[in-house]
This record gives C-alpha cells, structure tokens and sequence, in this order.
C-alpha cells in the first residue's frame, strides 16, 4: 500500500473528493504564485510612481516657501534651500495676502453654506423619497435637469437677478448659490436616506410619530456617515473654489482663501516665493480635512455603491457600540 493509500485509509467517499479538490487548489496556488508576485510588484510599482509624482509639487512648493527671493531665482528642481527655518516668505504672506481674514471670511461661508446644504438635501430627500404626493416625479426630473445645466451657463442670469438687490460684494449670494445649486450634495442624502429601510419609520409610525419625528429620530442618526461626507467634500470645494467669489465679492469686500492667493498671484513674480508660502498654508487645512475624513469617504463611497450593505455595517455597528 502506497503512501497516499495509507494516509486516507478509513475516510469516506465525500472526505476523500474534499481532499482530492483541496490537493487540486494547492496545485493551482502553487502554479499561480509567480504570475502572483509579477502582479504585486506591477502594483507597487505603480503606486510607487503616483506617489512620487504627488509629492514632487508639494516638495517644490515645500522648498520654495523657505528660500529667499535671490536663492529662488538659482534653485533648480532638486535644489535643497539653505535652511528650512526660514519664516520671512511666511510673514510676508500673512501680510501681503492677508490671508487671516479670509481665513476668517472663507470659514464663515463654509459653515453656513455646509449647514444649508445639509439642511435643504435631508428636507428635500425625505419629502422626495418617503412623501407621497402629486408631482414627486416631475420634481425629482426637474432636479435631475437642473443637475445637468453647466453653472457658468446660468450665471449670466443669476448675477442679473441679484444685480438689483444690490448684494454685488455680500457673502450672502455665495452663501445662496454654495447651498442651493449643489445637486450631486443632494442626490448623496437622497441616496442614503432611501437606503433606510421603511419598517424602521413604519415602527415609529405606528407609535403615533410625526413626520418631523421621523426625521429626526429615524432617518438623521442612520445617516451620520453620509452627512458627514457631504459636509466634508462641501468644504473642500469651497476652500478650492474661485469662480462663485471672484464674480460676488469684487472689490475691496469680504475675500476667501482662493480670492486672497489669486490677488496675492497678480503682484507679479517677483513674489513666487510668498506665494509658494501662502499655497503652503492654504493647503495645511486641506491636508488635515483629508487625512481626518479619509474613513467617512470611504464609507460614504462604499454606501453609494451598495446601500444595503452599508446599512447592514451601520446596525452591526450600532449593535457593538451598544
């Protein structure tokens, strides 16, 4: 009697067929596991390459803040400054870019325009996914057209319906336009509010609960995530936007970040290495924000593609939280 022949004395017919099908998966790892190594080298490779070239700009800009006017004019693209200490770029920046208040301006109009967007979407997708009336679905087309109307294509229109108020310079019309023309923020709450299942608000409404208890006590604590994404990359886009604050806020007005780098970039290039320094502090909150946020968008990701799913993780969460 063979080896093999003594090793599967005494099993039966159905552990022998598991054990000849397990052999055969180990025979197909073992062939497999050079074409393995080849596609995780290829992979590391790659994200090797992209991380490179991401961090190249911001080593650039990094170097550049520190180096003195004539130092700059010398450097080339691997030149290490002289001291990394140097702070007169950043001073200058401060002063020069003043970008303090907009820092000041540019968080007003964040939290406000955040608080509206997350207000009207959670409103709006209840009523749009859980309310039964006439012209729901003319409604949601009507959101869904406007969702694919470029912005710069009304903004003639727009500015010419406010022009009359005379908010030409107010944060007020960014504020407007920041909360009431984001659709994909809408469609996001809308997305998840109708992954919640029913039979959570049909318990509450059996119970004698309103519509604004439903809201509040059901459908809200069931879509942290998600309000917690939309708000995120809200931000994001406002502290990286230039087109709603450079038409609105002319003049000597309250500026943003994004108009405050812009003013600072047309002194002249005299002053690259002020604005390499005013980038730099512009970008540290940006950085923060991501490397804080980086689990709420991938959860938020994640529920988008399959809501059920990141329902399901929502419960079992709440349940090992319990």
């Amino acid at each position: 009697m063979s080896v093999p022949e003594r090793l599967q004395v005494g099993l039966t017919p159905a552990e022998l067929r598991e054990r000849r099908h397990r052999h055969r998966e180990l025979g197909l790892l073992r062939l497999r596991q050079p074409r393995l190594i080849w596609l995780r080298g290829l992979r590391a490779l790659t994200l090797l390459t992209l991380s490179v070239l991401a961090l190249l700009p911001l080593y650039t800009l990094l170097t550049s803040s520190v180096m003195s006017p004539a130092e700059f004019e010398r450097s080339t693209l691997t030149t290490v400054p002289l001291s990394f200490f140097n702070i007169a770029n950043y001073e200058a920046a401060l002063d020069r870019g003043q970008l303090a208040p907009a820092w000041v301006n540019t968080a007003l109009i964040v939290t406000l325009s955040v608080g509206l967007t997350v207000l009207l979407g959670t409103l709006s997708g209840y009523a749009l996914t859980r309310g039964k009336f006439r012209g729901r679905g003319l409604v949601q087309g009507l959101f869904l057209v406007f969702l694919l109307l470029p912005a710069a294509a009304l903004q003639p229109a727009v500015y010419e319906l406010l022009a009359p108020w005379g908010l030409s310079g107010s944060r007020l019309p960014v504020i407007i336009l920041y909360a009431a023309t984001d659709m994909v923020s809408y469609l996001m709450l809308w997305h998840f509010i109708h992954a919640v299942p029913r039979e959570l608000t049909d318990a509450l409404r059996l119970e004698g609960a309103g519509a604004a208890r439903l809201l509040f006590c059901a459908i809200l604590p069931q879509i942290k995530s998600a309000i917690a994404a939309v708000a995120l990359l809200k931000t994001l886009f406002i502290l990286g936007d230039l087109y709603y604050p450079l038409i609105y806020l002319s003049g000597d007005g309250p500026q943003t970040v994004a108009t405050a780098l812009y003013r600072l970039h047309e002194e002249g290039a005299s002053l690259l290495p002020v604005e390499a320094a005013a980038l730099v502090l512009s970008l540290l909150p940006l950085l923060l924000l991501l490397i804080l946020g980086r689990g709420v968008l991938r959860r938020a990701l994640w529920g988008l593609a399959s809501p059920r799913l990141w329902w399901q993780s929502q419960c079992c969460g709440d349940k090992a939280g319990a």
